[in-house]
């Protein structure tokens, strides 16, 4: 996946944006956002570039089809909150 790069005098680093779903088994939607540090936002940290790198699921990143390891689908299925967007930094997806 092409990133726009980010610019290291900014502070800024990039956001998963985890949509909610009331279907829990249902498709994961997600949005890469900017987000800068000096906002404080919170958010949760995952790392989860390691794993089999053949075994793969499918998401939807910016309305787009990315994959992502097997451990990082079933993290963010876990993680998905029914009526609340969850923000994240995933080092797979945000780095």
């Amino acid at each position: 996946m092409a990133y726009q790069p980010l610019d290291a005098t900014t502070g800024d680093i990039r956001l998963l944006y985890l949509l909610p779903s009331v279907n829990m088994e249902g498709d994961i939607q997600c949005e890469l956002a900017y987000q800068n540090l000096d906002d404080k936002s919170p958010y949760s940290a995952l790392s989860y570039v390691w794993g089999d790198p053949e075994a793969v699921e499918a998401i939807t990143l910016n309305e787009k089809t990315a994959y992502v390891t097997r451990n990082l689908f079933a993290a963010l299925r876990k993680l998905r909150h029914p009526t609340e967007t969850a923000y994240l930094w995933v080092d797979a997806l945000c780095s």
